[in-house]
């Protein structure tokens, strides 16, 4: 039987690029490796609406035909991927929530709510220019997404229903990863490992808001931990 394919879904602002650096590694010995763009973003499609039921839809079509997947979500990404655990359990094998969480991190609205503002009036190049943001492939991710989205899902973001209730209800294998240094995702990021039945917590050393990038050797380490247990608890199942 094939190895399942995993799936990885970048965060408000990101793009699938967001996975570029880790993607051969993750797929040594013949792993399947998905990175996808949501909606609004990258090279994806500018569509509303911009709501958690849109971008679940769209990830659900994604994985048609994939069978269960390891599914990894970053940030937004992540609260994006535990409401499909939990909406459509049987299309994921295996959940990695990284620097995320079920309720609003605290005081993340004060820090997005200017940027809010800029793009309103202005649009993401005005919040380029505000930012003076110098990195290509970061001017590209923020040039590349339609405005209303970052408006609508940075508002989402920070201000949102809280999910902990539901999300008690996944059931598959599921590793919580969170940067030592993101300060608005680690409370987040705690709670989500201490609801979750079962739940590992992997804090990765020097790590920000995207380990995978300034944390690599060390993200992936924990992402391999998280998928050789899987891996070994089917196989003492089958």
């Amino acid at each position: 039987m094939a190895e399942p394919t995993l799936v990885l879904v970048h965060g408000l602002t990101g793009a699938s690029t967001d996975f570029d650096g880790v993607v051969d590694a993750l797929g040594a010995g013949g792993r399947r490796v998905l990175a996808i763009d949501q909606r609004g973003h990258g090279t994806a499609e500018w569509r509303t609406p911009y709501t958690f039921d849109a971008l679940v839809g769209d990830l659900r079509a994604a994985l048609d035909g994939l069978g269960p997947v390891d599914l990894l979500g970053h940030s937004l990404g992540g609260m994006v991927a535990m409401r499909l655990a939990v909406a459509h359990p049987e299309l994921v094998r295996s959940l990695l929530l990284m620097d995320t969480g079920a309720s609003p991190p605290t005081g993340l609205g004060a820090w997005f709510q200017p940027a809010i503002e800029i793009v309103r009036d202005g649009g993401m190049a005005a919040l380029v220019a505000a930012r003076d943001v110098s990195d290509p492939v970061h001017r590209w991710k923020l040039e590349s997404m339609d405005p209303e989205a970052f408006v609508a899902l940075a508002a989402l973001l920070c201000d949102h229903e809280p999910f902990v209730d539901a999300v008690r209800g996944v059931r598959c294998p599921t590793t919580v990863i969170v940067g030592e240094r993101d300060k608005p995702f680690r409370a987040t990021s705690e709670e989500l490992a201490s609801t979750i039945a079962g739940a590992a917590l992997e804090v990765i050393a020097g790590g920000g808001h995207s380990p995978q990038i300034d944390a690599r050797d060390e993200w992936l380490a924990a992402v391999e931990r998280h998928l050789s247990a899987v891996g070994e608890r089917e196989h003492l199942r089958g």
